[in-house]
């Protein structure tokens, strides 16, 4: 009977040509997850399931543990730093605080919640499907019953079976209070017009009554 070995939930070696940290997970979503976490990974396509980390300056030197990966600093501040970015990484002892151990014996459960795969799942929605909006609960229902959108048998399309509901509307509020007036235009007297009498045409005998002009020689 031949028995096969489960991969390791996680394994860390040491890149000699890249100089570089390699984590390398049994699943491809883990790798993306701790990459989430530490924007200082890079997962190239042809290994999805493994993060490269470069080393820092700080890093002094590397060694092999029965648990693990140990790396030495140069200062304690430094492990403690580098712990705080590598998510994994904690310190190896408490007489030694410049040394970060990375340990390799992971359950996939231990590090799937270290990595918080479960509560942020690495999947979109399906394109029919709309996201929720932010702040609403995912359990959320929508405001309507399918009995109440499914017609009547025999009534006319588009009418709808129940009463229909009160739509109360609000007009806005008026702001006549606080304008001003506007004022008539002030009225103007009617023009008047002045009539003189119509003088009678001149008659022949009119004519012979006008004094005549004396010439002076």
């Amino acid at each position: 009977m031949t028995t096969t070995m489960a991969p390791a939930a996680l394994n860390v070696l040491y890149y000699f040509q890249k100089q570089e940290l390699k984590l390398d997970f049994n699943v491809a979503d883990r790798a993306q997850a701790y990459q989430n976490l530490n924007r200082e990974g890079r997962i190239y396509a042809t290994e999805p399931t493994a993060v490269y980390l470069p080393l820092p300056p700080s890093m002094a030197y590397l060694r092999d543990s029965h648990n693990g990966m140990v790396i030495g600093f140069t200062t304690g501040t430094d492990a403690t730093r580098w712990c705080q970015t590598a998510v994994l990484a904690r310190l190896h002892s408490p007489t030694a605080p410049h040394e970060v151990r990375i340990r390799r014996a992971w359950t996939e459960e231990a590090l799937d919640q270290q990595l918080q795969v479960h509560q942020f799942p690495l999947f979109m929605p399906d394109q029919d499907e709309a996201p929720p909006s932010p702040g609403s609960s995912p359990d959320a229902q929508p405001a309507y019953s399918p009995e109440a959108s499914q017609p009547v048998k025999g009534s006319q399309p588009g009418t709808s079976h129940g009463a229909r509901p009160s739509i109360s509307m609000q007009s806005p509020p008026s702001t006549s209070a606080y304008l001003p007036v506007p004022m008539p235009p002030p009225l103007l007297p009617a023009p008047l017009t002045i009539r003189t009498p119509e003088r009678a045409p001149a008659t022949q005998e009119m004519i012979g009554r006008r004094p005549r002009a004396s010439s002076f020689y």
